[in-house]
């Protein structure tokens, strides 16, 4: 089935990639509203590509002040309810692109510098293309990575991983990653774990916490394992990771749009649970900006295919729904991970629950949740 479509998007978010990706898109005929919740007077882009000034096209809108607080429907026919100060604009849209940003709790017991900190300076080194990273007027040769029990986590990991990558390969670096377990069951980070040993970066387990200690103008750690010869090694520094948590704004974002397991979403794709709604950039995981202007064209590369020539193709739903059976339970309604099944009401006598054909995956979970068998999978 083909649906003809306005090619409206919704993009919460004002970052370098958003502005790439409102460019591309804009350029293909998409009416772009690009929305952010801070002031314009508050609000700074800074890319060497990319920043509001440079965006000069009359299919991008940018408001300030604005957040989504509610969205109704499901791709090709969204409702985004907008507020901005104290009015509500209600737009029609066909998807909707996330890109909220990952936050950071530093720990009680940090040593040395805030791994947050510590990613900033080697970000403006690798974009800069440095060819040395200074921090706090040292160039070091020797760095600790150092993962606390309460800080450790697959996206910690990852994240701590990616840069020990970037101190080794960039700047020539001796990095130990300090941590009380190495968590790779996630994609690709098994590998990545793999050939950073290869590389040379040092991976350390521990059990109990290690001892820190000063020693002129190194940190000395101090294991505390008289049978290993890693038990005391010198370092020019010391970083220590945090633990790393969605924000309060972008679950409560997240969540309004019915993305189940939003804590989790560090390790999706650009795509969602739900068709057209997308989520671009450090919105999925820690970039670098080179990374996530890439990221930018995967998530518009995914919207022309679906949307290109103004239109949206999609297939009749496989699932059945034999109303003698159905009790109007609602668990098919609850239990779909795309939302795809809408609870209608006309009237007391006219209920019933329908199949969105547009939204739905036609994974079947709906025919296996439903208690009176109501709900059958046929064959195209």
């Amino acid at each position: 089935m083909i649906k003809k479509i306005n090619k409206k998007i919704l993009i919460t978010g004002i970052t370098p990639e958003t502005l790439k990706l409102s460019s591309i898109l804009a350029e293909n005929g998409f009416h772009i509203i690009l929305a952010d919740k801070e002031r314009k007077k508050q609000h700074a882009v800074k890319s060497d590509d990319y920043s509001l000034s440079s965006i000069n096209n009359k299919n991008i809108k940018v408001l300030y002040n604005t957040q989504l607080t509610a969205l109704n429907g499901q791709i090709c026919n969204f409702t985004a309810y907008l507020k901005s100060d104290d009015s509500i604009v209600e737009e029609q849209i066909e998807s909707v692109i996330i890109a909220t940003e990952v936050t950071e709790k530093e720990l009680e017991n940090k040593k040395g510098l805030a791994f947050s900190e510590f990613k900033e300076k080697v970000k403006k080194s690798c974009n800069s293309e440095c060819s040395k990273l200074s921090i706090s007027g040292i160039t070091p040769e020797k760095i600790a990575l150092y993962i606390d029990n309460s800080a450790l986590s697959r996206l910690v990991f990852s994240s701590v991983m990616k840069y020990a990558e970037l101190c080794k390969n960039d700047f020539g670096i001796e990095v130990a990653v300090y941590t009380p377990d190495v968590l790779t069951a996630a994609s690709n980070l098994e590998a990545d774990y793999r050939s950073l040993r290869e590389s040379g970066v040092v991976f350390i387990k521990y059990t109990d916490r290690p001892v820190f200690s000063d020693k002129a103008d190194k940190t000395v750690i101090n294991l505390n394992h008289p049978e290993t010869e890693l038990n005391s090694i010198e370092y020019d520094l010391v970083v220590s990771a945090e633990k790393m948590i969605t924000s309060e704004y972008s679950k409560e974002q997240l969540k309004l749009m019915n993305i189940p397991n939003y804590n989790n979403i560090h390790f999706m794709a650009c795509t969602t649970p739900r068709k057209g709604i997308f989520i671009c950039g450090n919105g999925r995981e820690d970039m670098l900006e080179k990374e996530a202007l890439n990221d930018a064209e995967e998530c518009a590369s995914l919207i022309l295919s679906d949307f290109a020539d103004g239109t949206y193709e999609f297939e009749e739903t496989s699932v059945e729904i034999e109303k003698t059976k159905c009790t109007l339970c609602l668990t098919c309604v609850r239990t779909c991970p795309h939302k795809a099944i809408e609870y209608i009401r006309d009237s007391i006598d006219e209920r019933a629950v329908r199949i969105v054909d547009e939204a739905c995956f036609r994974c079947g979970q709906c025919v296996s949740e439903c208690p009176t068998k109501a709900l059958s999978l046929i064959e195209n």
